[in-house]
């Protein structure tokens, strides 16, 4: 660990010594911040005010309740400023009837993350809220921070707020604050109630406007008729353009176009070309015009960097009569001569911001133009310096908390900020690699063979993953080369270490020995050319050295006593080098194996012990214990044989089943009490009671001539029935559908013994060895199969009235009535646990 510190410290100073992404400071955000939003659920405008301080400032903290938005990153895993505050917010006009209702007043909770210059912060509607979340970005030098709505709302318009407890008067302009009383849908002040005269006045222009479109539209009808006959689609199609555009100057009372004849003359002209270079934008900056995607899309058009090259002034500036050209030129025109714009779906939403009748449009794109402008200027200097040097993990931090930010942007400024991050997170990935390669390789030529490791592993690490094709390429030469450099010491002093050693033996003892302490760290290595010339030197040097040392080795090996002692001399002197790069040590391995199966076989003899059964009869190990009376050996082998049913209940006791058995019982016993009922008789299951229960019923045909003259008979009957049920699945009725009885012959001094084993055929030997298909392999385990096959064997080749076969009876009975008490007091302490 001490190798790494120079590291850790040089990586902390150059990472402190970097600057940040942005330049605003915690003291610009916390002022107070004034503007107008229309994206409330009720669709009206809103004058807006924030003020923020630092959480803890006075001991407060909003602690609101978590969120259920549903944002784009996991904002838990950055660090930020807490923030708390207010939000107010207040009807920006008046209602035609009444006053205006209250301000309303929420509590602001959220972080302040000074490396990416964003705020994160979320306002509660209400005291059962979870709230809405929305991110600030702020443009220091013009004042102004643009906020941008997130999680569910996130298609919602931004807007934007700037320093101050009044609304600006830019947007004052573009809501329509400061338009002329007669103009302004805010209220009914300076609204001039027409004369008599005047009203008129106005019917009888309407009707001599009338009587003039019916002198222009019947020849144009005329034409349309022969235009329509001859095929003459385009014509057809300039005169209903024509028609459209006398009904609509009509409808909207602009009776002088029609006399003087503009309306006409505007529908031949076709969309203008300041509207057409305009639309146009959204296919220069890599949008659609044809298949825009939500209204944001169309908000980057009224931007004021976007909007004034085009005509001249910010969208806020136009005056009405302007505003209502470009919306009738949006609506007749433009909707109808056949290009990009008329094909497109942006044609029904972007001419209402024009339209005097469309006001909440008007603000809404507006200041959602004001509002976009500020992100792509905060953009720009989040460009900037993503350009200086600095950290690759805080590029990797603005590129992830600016996801929700930079998607309200063009396309086109999403590709080209896309871009800038990658490449600084190129650039500054190899700053960082080449400090990592510089140290890791020095810490390794000083024999820190972490550090080796360290550096072998590099390129699958993350920094290597954020180089570009031509760093990547540079990079891994420095990487190679600085391998060589720190590979070549170590190995150089290995060699050194094994030419120096005292034999044939402590070589490879030792070259073993290094190779288990290194191959880890020298596995990104192994396919440099350098390191398997190394391996081909040692292991020719290993192979002479096993060639000199086999007869000591293999000496070594027969005098192990245990399986262990035969793999500590194996590991002492082989090693992983041997199977690729050392020649004929297989002999090794296999005199090793040889040995473990004789010490097995030794083992397993005195296992089976002394007794009539030799170690290649069936079950001998059981047999003899039994003929011997060998306790110990007995209760071992019941021990491996119910290992697996202790595992089994182990399961089925975590499983809760016990605890709804004992509710069932209706409190004769207690959960507690079954499952240390079902472990105790699964930690009692022995080989003895099978076979027992095989050699009392088989004695009847393996033993004839021994049989009682008059032997006790039992009966088992296993009945059936036929269940019939309907098409849901539910029980009708049932009925008997046959039987099956069997007869057993017992010994009548057997008897008693056979009822205890259920007097069923319990030791049938196919049912045993169904049982054990069941049971999980247990290694070392006698399997009951062949334990009942030896014990029929011994009653094949064994007379019964011989001394090994009444010695091996009697002591069997004892062990069931033995083993059947205790089962009985099993049950017991099951009764008891439930009074």
């Amino acid at each position: 660990m001490r190798c790494f510190i120079p590291l850790v410290f040089r990586l902390l100073a150059l990472l402190a010594a970097l600057p940040t992404l942005s330049a605003v400071g915690f003291d610009q955000l916390t002022k107070t911040w004034t503007g107008l939003d229309k994206t409330n659920f009720r669709g009206q405008l809103m004058e807006v005010t924030l003020a923020f301080r630092e959480a803890g400032s006075d001991g407060q903290h909003a602690g609101l309740a978590p969120g259920r938005n549903r944002e784009a990153i996991d904002w838990s895993a950055f660090e930020g400023v807490p923030v708390v505050g207010t939000y107010v917010s207040q009807h920006a006009v008046a209602p035609r009837r009444g006053q205006l209702p209250p301000p309303n007043s929420e509590a602001i909770d959220g972080h302040y993350f000074p490396d990416t210059g964003i705020l994160r912060f979320r306002r509660a509607a209400g005291p059962w809220s979870s709230g809405s979340y929305m991110l600030g970005v702020i443009d220091q030098a013009n004042g102004r921070m643009a906020v941008v709505h997130t999680g569910m709302a996130r298609k919602s318009l931004p807007f934007v707020l700037e320093a101050g407890d009044a609304v600006p008067e830019a947007q004052r302009d573009i809501a329509g604050f400061n338009d002329e009383p007669s103009a302004s849908p805010f209220g009914m002040a300076g609204v001039v109630r027409p004369s008599r005269e005047e009203i008129l006045a106005a019917q009888q222009a309407q009707i001599a406007a009338t009587q003039k479109m019916m002198e222009i539209t019947r020849p144009l009808q005329q034409e349309m008729l022969e235009a329509t006959r001859s095929g003459d689609r385009a014509r057809v199609a300039e005169l209903q353009r024509q028609l459209q555009a006398l009904s609509l100057a009509l409808q909207q009372g602009r009776y002088e176009d029609i006399e003087s004849g503009r309306a006409v003359a505007s529908a031949q002209s076709g969309c203008p070309e300041e509207l057409v270079d305009w639309l146009q934008e959204m296919d220069r900056q890599g949008a659609s015009s044809e298949n825009f995607n939500g209204l944001i899309e169309i908000a980057n058009l009224f931007r004021p960097s976007v909007f004034t090259p085009h005509f001249g002034k910010p969208f806020g500036d136009l005056e009405r009569t302007e505003r209502q050209r470009i919306s009738l030129n949006l609506m007749q025109t433009c909707a109808r001569d056949g290009g990009p714009f008329s094909r497109g779906s942006v044609v029904t939403s972007l001419p209402g911001p024009f339209a005097d009748g469309l006001q909440s449009s008007r603000a809404e794109m507006g200041l959602a133009g004001l509002a976009l402008d500020t992100v792509a200027d905060w953009k720009r200097g989040a460009v900037e310096a993503l350009k200086s040097p600095g950290p690759s993990a805080a590029v990797d931090q603005f590129e992830r908390q600016a996801l929700d930010i930079l998607a309200a942007l063009w396309p086109s400024e999403r590709e080209e900020i896309m871009d800038t991050i990658l490449l600084a997170k190129s650039s500054r990935a190899a700053v960082e690699i080449e400090a990592l390669l510089e140290d890791l390789a020095e810490q390794a030529r000083n024999g820190d063979v972490r550090a080796l490791l360290e550096l072998g592993r590099l390129p699958e690490g993350e920094l290597f993953g954020k180089l570009d094709a031509a760093a990547r390429a540079r990079v891994d030469r420095q990487h190679a080369d600085a391998c060589s450099s720190a590979l070549q010491p170590l190995l150089r002093a290995a060699e050194a270490r094994f030419s120096a050693s005292s034999g044939s033996l402590a070589l490879l003892e030792e070259s073993a020995l290094w190779w288990r302490q290194n191959s880890s760290a020298l596995e990104p290595f192994s396919d440099q050319e350098a390191f398997q010339a190394f391996c081909r030197r040692i292991g020719s040097a290993r192979s002479a050295a096993f060639a000199k040392g086999r007869a000591e080795i293999e000496s070594q090996i027969k005098a192990t006593r245990t399986n262990g002692e035969v793999d500590r001399v194996v590991a002492r002197y082989a090693s992983g080098l041997d199977s690729r790069y050392a020649s004929d040590v297989g002999w090794l391995e296999q005199g090793a194996e040889q040995q473990r199966r004789s010490l097995e076989r030794q083992a397993f003899l005195v296992r089976v012990g002394e007794g009539p059964f030799g170690p290649d009869y069936p079950g001998a190990v059981y047999l003899n214990a039994i003929w011997r009376g060998d306790a110990a050996r007995i209760a071992e082998e019941d021990r491996r044989f119910a290992e697996p049913f202790v595992a089994n209940m182990r399961t089925l006791a975590d499983t809760g089943v016990n605890h709804v058995m004992a509710l069932f019982s209706g409190g004769m016993v207690s959960a507690e009490g079954l499952d240390e009922y079902m472990m105790a008789t699964a930690e009692a299951a022995s080989l003895a009671l099978p076979l027992a229960g095989f050699f009392l019923v088989s004695y009847e045909k393996l033993y004839p001539g021994c049989m009682d003259a008059n032997p006790a008979r039992f009966e088992y009957t296993v009945e059936w029935e036929t269940v019939v049920k309907n098409g849901y699945g539910a029980e009708l009725y049932s009925y008997p559908s046959g039987s099956s009885t069997t007869y057993f012959n017992i010994n009548r001094r057997h008897a008693d013994a056979f009822r205890l084993l259920g007097g069923d055929g319990a030791g049938d030997p196919a049912s045993a060895q169904f049982l054990e298909m069941f049971l999980p392999s247990n290694s070392g385990a006698l399997k009951l199969s062949d334990v009942l096959r030896g014990m029929k064997r011994a009653m094949q080749e064994l007379p019964c009235d011989g001394p090994e076969m009444r010695r091996i009876e009697k002591r069997l009975l004892t062990m069931v009535f033995e083993r059947k008490a205790k089962e009985r007091e099993i049950g017991r302490k099951l009764l008891d646990s439930g009074r």
